[in-house]
């Protein structure tokens, strides 16, 4: 994860990031309800990666295949190529929502580049179940799950919060699921064409909310 340089992806690789995109740092956006988390992902340190990697037995490498559904294609590229600078050698391997679904299902998923609505979901215990919950989870860790059905049992967003916290964080800690950026919405349109925000439904665009001359 050191020598994953997300902020160039998240802003230059995505597509719209150098206008509108962000880094993440959690498995939710600030404004997902019940999102806290103290830990932030791994810095980018490529020499500290390549210490850890010759501690670890892995100074010559290693190869891996790197499943990515298919629309996020060039952002699998761009970390392929920024693992190989510490010796992990991965093949890019595109799917369809059927392949990797089955792939997920069956275990056989190694590493995988992926994108989820997050904006989509209200609350932070949605957006981690869908990581964290049934053949999506990898890792079954107690603290996670534990944490997951104390806070669908409290109906106060600051009592979710500090239950939620621990999890953002231990997610982040033992990088399970590394959150990289959002991906804004782009359109190709004349200078006469207006497009707003959406005051009901964040980042949704709904045909009201285009304008023209």
């Amino acid at each position: 994860n050191m020598a994953i340089n997300r902020e160039l992806i998240a802003t230059q690789v995505i597509s719209g990031g150098d206008k509108a995109g962000e880094v993440m740092d959690a498995l939710c956006y600030p404004f997902t309800s019940g999102c806290a988390y103290t830990k932030k992902p791994y810095a980018y340190d490529v020499a500290q990666a390549k210490r850890l990697m010759a501690e670890s037995g892995f100074r010559d490498g290693f190869d891996v295949t790197l499943a990515v559904h298919e629309p996020y294609k060039d952002i699998a590229v761009a970390i392929a190529g920024m693992i190989r600078d510490i010796g992990i050698r991965a093949s890019v391997q595109p799917m369809t929502i059927s392949q990797y679904v089955k792939a997920r299902e069956d275990g056989k998923l190694t590493m995988f580049v992926g994108a989820r609505p997050t904006a989509n979901f209200p609350d932070t215990i949605e957006v981690m179940e869908g990581f964290h919950q049934g053949s999506r989870d990898y890792w079954k860790d107690d603290l996670i799950l534990k944490a997951l059905d104390d806070a669908k049992k409290l109906s106060d967003v600051e009592a979710r919060k500090k239950v939620l916290s621990p999890a953002l964080d231990r997610n982040n800690e033992m990088a399970y699921v590394v959150p990289i950026g959002s991906t804004p919405w782009v359109f190709a349109h004349s200078k006469d064409v207006r497009i707003g925000e959406n005051p009901f439904k964040p980042r949704t665009v709904d045909i009201s909310d285009i304008f023209w001359k």
